[in-house]
């Protein structure tokens, strides 16, 4: 591993290639002995308390549904393949919440938006209501590590429940957005049909929740729909920056139609939109 983040350490010295990487800081070293990973922003990190199995949500009756409350859990991909997009991946991130914020305000609803990355590790950044958060930083999305996808859903959704336990009242919409630019090779938990498993749990009934899939070299359709996903909610982008930020905008648009209670399926121009080259 140290050998791989050397490399990448060797590529950014490259001047023509620094024009699409940036250089700050490491957030986490890679932990592949599922420990805490040591984090100076003091986030929930590594995969100490990773689910081991399927994972049902409490039903409380008595909690009521407030249709203009929403809940996005976002994870976006910072393993070391991530370097070519250089600071885009913040900027991505920042357009598709500022999006988010715009809707709020404009249709007088609330989102409470739990943000993570994962590499080797998962880390949970924030977990608050989307007016209260900050932009995402360049150092929050650093790329580093190989890619626990698998793992990292799975602890997603386990703090996705928590979040909607505690809170007073259940949200009238629940999103879940990925977006990576590579394949599993890390997770050591979770098993594809696992995460599949539990995906098609929380799409059906009473639950409703509702996932999106952006994926950069692979069929992302039928990647996300062997993990339990619909296939017309997973886009593919073509793996440069440009493409990957428009990944960012389509997704943010398809959630709010779905606060809205149109249909999240990505559009035929949207796919397209994420597959040309400038």
């Amino acid at each position: 591993m140290f050998d791989f983040f050397q490399s990448l350490t060797q590529k950014k010295e490259n001047p023509v290639q620094q024009q699409n990487s940036y250089s700050i800081p490491q957030l986490a070293q890679s932990n592949t002995n599922y420990t805490p990973t040591p984090n100076p922003f003091g986030y929930d990190s590594g995969f100490a308390n990773v689910p081991k199995d399927i994972m049902k949500p409490k039903i409380n009756n008595k909690k009521k549904t407030n249709p203009n409350k929403a809940v996005l859990a976002m994870l976006v991909d910072r393993s070391g393949s991530m370097s070519s997009m250089g600071n885009e991946v913040s900027a991505g991130c920042n357009e598709y919440l500022n999006t988010q914020r715009t809707n709020d305000a404009k249709n007088e609803t609330s989102t409470h938006v739990i943000f993570s990355v994962f590499s080797n590790d998962y880390n949970k950044l924030r977990s608050d209501k989307l007016e209260k958060q900050p932009q995402v930083t360049d150092q929050e999305v650093y790329p580093t590590g190989g890619t626990a996808l698998y793992d990292s859903i799975a602890q997603l959704i386990r703090d996705t429940l928590a979040t909607i336990d505690e809170m007073e009242e259940a949200p009238g919409q629940v999103g879940i957005f990925i977006l990576t630019d590579g394949h599993e090779n890390q997770s050591r938990c979770w098993t594809k049909d696992m995460v599949a498993k539990q995906i098609k749990l929380l799409e059906g009934e009473p639950y409703k929740w509702q996932f999106y899939f952006a994926a950069a070299n692979q069929d992302a359709m039928t990647a996300g729909e062997g993990l339990g996903m619909k296939r017309d909610q997973c886009i593919k982008w073509g793996s440069d920056s440009a493409n990957m930020k428009r990944a960012f905008k389509t997704s943010s648009e398809a959630f709010t139609r779905q606060k809205c209670g149109y249909s999240s399926s990505y559009t035929v121009a949207e796919r397209q939109s994420c597959q040309s080259y400038d």
